[in-house]
């Protein structure tokens, strides 16, 4: 077998991810967890554009975050985010999250919830897009 099957790469960009310029076509699978929320949309699409622009033939995006769940107002419109002003991120909804997938040019593959966590959490999605 070749070294190259099991060779792996870790970027620890944390918030960088506005500047974070990946290397055309070298990808098999991108990993975002934890920090999108971070993001504006734009900025958001934009570094998942830039993703997927780094990925080989085949190649995934995973993001694992927490998700909204969503809530009626008053005016009977319906809440797609939350911000939380303490640690300025946003949490998105899981239509939010695939409305700006789509934006980027990205597809959902998959998508699972994260099983175990307490109920008073947002719920933790997990999607693989490409």
């Amino acid at each position: 077998m070749s070294d190259d099957l099991y060779r792996t790469q870790l970027i620890c960009a944390r918030l960088f991810v506005q500047a974070f310029r990946p290397t055309a076509e070298t990808y098999d699978v991108v990993w975002i967890q934890w920090v999108i929320g971070h993001l504006t949309d734009a900025d958001l699409v934009s570094f998942l554009r830039r993703c997927k622009a780094s990925l080989k033939p085949g190649g995934v995006i995973c993001i694992k975050d927490n998700s909204y769940s969503g809530s009626v107002r008053a005016d009977l419109s319906f809440e797609h985010f939350c911000v939380d002003r303490e640690d300025s991120s946003i949490t998105r909804s899981s239509a939010y999250f695939e409305a700006v997938f789509a934006i980027a040019g990205l597809s959902v593959i998959l998508k699972e919830t994260q099983k175990g966590f307490p109920k008073e959490l947002f719920p933790v999605l997990m999607y693989c897009l490409a």
